[in-house]
């Protein structure tokens, strides 16, 4: 870390008031000021940043936290007693290693600290994980999936954090669109020429329903489906998932897919043939965003 930026980090310390939030009762009891926070936050359209999406994620990995290897550890900032930035992290202990996640990785698509801050206080996120690993002896913070243009990517870029591998975020802004029509005729020709011609030929082979669905137990079934059709298209290819290979993966989606209150926007879309499930896409809407 530069002098400068060393400097402005010791100044956030003082500037914000951090705790941090290390049981599931002081995480319920945060929901009031998250929901807010995540309202007027550059965050508010994306739902792995939300409570709701976090407090699904602990319902069912909550077991870990009793376990001795890992640490509920969300960093939470306060200005003049209102909050105004939340690190969603949780404290990793691997052989001599204490290593600082996001919650739910590598399950959640991604990770993001939700906050309020002004264009030149990235450094204030600086300050927030260095409290955290200064308070837990944290060895590493290791950060996956984290949005490019997101506050977190900015105080990271700073800080010279090393990026292990681009991609490009599975989204489509839906903004606009009035129907599936518009949106179809947005594609390029190449693209909606192609899409006929696969269709057709499915129809060639029998009955072809596209279908999407919201939380349920026909979602409850169809997503059970599709994951193992993911599973055995992964071995097929001899590819390994550290999604899949997590114990507690499948039973998250399941209770997403089954669960209508947990208000994460989770829909499945299936092609089936002959009633039979091909294909399969599982997605969530925020706002007018939807994330696949």
């Amino acid at each position: 870390m530069n002098a400068g930026l060393n400097q402005q980090v010791r100044q956030g310390t003082r500037q914000m008031k951090f705790e941090i939030i290390g049981t599931l009762t002081e995480f319920h009891e945060l929901e009031d000021d998250w929901r807010s926070l995540f309202e007027k936050s550059s965050s508010s359209g994306n739902i792995f940043a939300s409570f709701e999406w976090h407090r699904s994620v602990l319902n069912t990995y909550s077991a870990l936290y009793k376990d001795g290897k890992h640490q509920l550890a969300i960093v939470v900032g306060r200005r003049r007693g209102v909050v105004e930035l939340i690190c969603p992290l949780v404290l990793v202990q691997s052989f001599a290693t204490r290593v600082l996640n996001w919650i739910g990785s590598p399950v959640s698509q991604y990770g993001e600290a939700i906050a309020n801050l002004g264009k030149s206080e990235p450094y204030l996120l600086e300050a927030a994980f260095k409290f955290a690993s200064n308070t837990l002896q944290a060895d590493a913070l290791v950060l996956q999936n984290v949005k490019g243009h997101s506050a977190v990517a900015c105080a990271l870029e700073q800080n010279n954090a090393y990026v292990l591998k681009h991609r490009k975020a599975p989204q489509t802004n839906l903004q606009g669109f009035q129907s599936a029509k518009e949106f179809s005729a947005s594609l390029t020709a190449t693209r909606r020429k192609k899409h006929r011609r696969l269709w057709k030929r499915l129809g060639e082979q029998g009955g072809v329903k596209f279908e999407i669905h919201g939380p349920g137990p026909h979602s409850s079934i169809q997503t059970r489906q599709a994951l193992a059709l993911k599973r055995k298209s992964l071995e097929e290819q001899g590819t390994i998932s550290r999604a899949f290979l997590n114990k507690r993966f499948e039973p998250f989606f399941h209770a997403l897919a089954s669960d209508k209150n947990a208000n994460v926007g989770f829909q499945i879309g299936t092609i089936t043939l002959d009633e039979k499930l091909i294909a399969a896409e599982i997605g969530f809407m925020s706002g007018d965003t939807y994330t696949a």
